[in-house]
């Protein structure tokens, strides 16, 4: 018991690492942009760009905005879980959040489908960039990141049987729920009673004739409201 609660705390920390490690790439270079080897945190959040005789203010992405915060929020609820054992699952949903976010960034065609490729220069409003790549730092981002849902899901799954084996069986394993809710599931779909064809066809012929009904309705008040506007309308001039 001793050990596998050991193994689940290992696994905890090694999401809390990978986590982390992500969160300090963002502050290495992710795009060159005309020469501009921009970080992850100057993209998300915007920078600003010095030329030899004046700045420009690059605008911020969104898409990177929330790609840090998904990581940040699964480093967060994965460092909970040691007190909280139930912050296990949202940290595990954060990392799919996440590996989510960054597999489309990083196979984003152009690069610049979720980056803005334009800065402010002295009151002209939209410069493009014109050359940009992405950096290796991007690539190895995605490396650790598919790490980390790996490691989220493990250290789930690990945690669970813990808390599950200091249960004496009042609890049961999240691969037995699954596998129980399908079971349940096919038992309920042989119990329904499905309609025969005929039944189909009256209710068909039913909602087709109420649907006309309704419309003719609506058009006919619509048409009365109508005529009595223009006709007060009428009156009045």
């Amino acid at each position: 018991m001793k050990s596998s609660k050991a193994l689940a705390n290992v696994f905890k920390a090694l999401v809390s690492v990978s986590a982390a490690t992500v969160i300090a790439l963002f502050f290495f270079p992710f795009i060159n942009a005309d020469g501009f080897h921009l970080s992850g945190f100057q993209v998300a959040f915007g920078t600003t760009l010095e030329f030899s005789k004046s700045s420009a203010e690059l605008y911020k992405s969104s898409y990177y905005i929330l790609a840090f915060i998904l990581t940040a929020l699964t480093l967060v609820f994965s460092l909970v879980s040691y007190k909280k054992p139930g912050a296990k699952y949202a940290s595990f949903g954060f990392s799919i959040a996440t590996f989510i976010n960054v597999c489309v960034l990083y196979f984003a065609n152009p690069v610049t489908q979720y980056f803005d490729n334009r800065y402010t220069l002295k009151g002209i409003k939209k410069i493009p960039v014109k050359n940009i790549s992405l950096e290796n730092t991007f690539l190895v981002v995605f490396i650790v990141v598919c790490v980390l849902l790996v490691l989220a899901t493990v250290s789930m799954l690990v945690s669970d049987y813990v808390e599950v084996k200091a249960s004496n069986g009042a609890k049961v394993t999240i691969p037995r729920r699954i596998k129980r809710f399908f079971k349940d599931y096919k038992r309920e779909i042989k119990n329904i009673s499905w309609p025969t064809r005929s039944t189909v066809v009256k209710n068909f012929i039913v909602v087709i004739v109420m649907c006309v009904i309704v419309g003719a309705y609506i058009w006919l008040l619509d048409w009365g409201l109508g005529s009595l506007l223009k006709y007060l309308v009428g009156l009045k001039g």
